[in-house]
C-alpha cells in the first residue's frame, strides 16, 4: 500500500475515483441520471483535473497495486484576509472517499495527513471541510473542530 500525491498522469483514476464517490455517496444521481451526463460528469472532471491538479489543487491517494483505494482533494485558495487566515490563504478538504472494504485500516487518515502536511508546505492558514457523520471522529482526532455561528446554505445559479 502506498500513501502519495497524484500526478497528472493518474488523473483518469482520479476521474473513476470521484465518479465511485458520486455512485456511494449520491446514489440516486447514478440511478437516475442519463448515460450522456454521466459521460458529461467524467469528461467534465478530467478536465477540471487536468487543469488544475498542482495548480489550485491537491489530490492525495493510499494505492494498492496502482489501484486508488482511498484518495482526497485539497483544493487551495486565497480569500480575503480574516482574523482566522490573516493572509487569505486557506484550503477546503473534500471528497474523502475510503472504498467499503478498505475502510477501518487508517488510509483516509493517512491520505488527509498528506494533504495536510502539503497544505503546511504552501503556507495555508486554515483548512475547511464539511464532515460527514461518519468521518467526523477523524477529523476530530485531525484536529479540526466545529466553529459556531455559520449555518450551512446554498444557492444553484444557472441550473438548467
Amino acid at each position: 500500500m502506498e500513501i502519495r500525491l497524484l500526478r497528472h498522469d493518474e488523473v483518469e483514476k482520479l476521474v473513476r475515483a470521484r465518479l465511485d464517490f458520486f455512485r456511494i455517496f449520491f446514489p440516486e444521481w447514478t440511478a437516475e441520471a442519463p448515460e450522456s451526463e454521466k459521460t458529461q460528469m467524467a469528461d467534465n472532471l478530467r478536465a477540471y483535473y487536468n487543469e488544475r491538479l498542482g495548480n489550485g489543487i491537491e489530490a492525495a491517494a493510499a494505492l494498492e497495486n496502482g489501484r486508488i483505494v482511498s484518495a482526497a482533494i485539497l483544493t487551495v485558495s486565497r480569500k480575503s484576509p480574516t482574523p482566522s487566515a490573516p493572509l487569505g490563504y486557506t484550503g477546503e478538504l473534500a471528497n474523502v472517499l475510503t472504498y467499503p472494504e478498505y475502510q477501518r485500516r487508517g488510509l483516509a487518515s493517512g491520505v488527509l495527513k498528506l494533504l495536510l502536511e502539503k497544505a503546511a508546505d504552501l503556507g495555508l492558514e486554515r483548512i475547511d471541510l464539511q464532515a460527514s457523520r461518519e468521518g467526523e471522529g477523524l477529523y476530530k482526532k485531525l484536529g479540526f473542530t466545529a466553529y459556531e455561528g455559520h449555518l450551512p446554505m446554498r444557492l444553484f445559479l444557472n441550473k438548467g
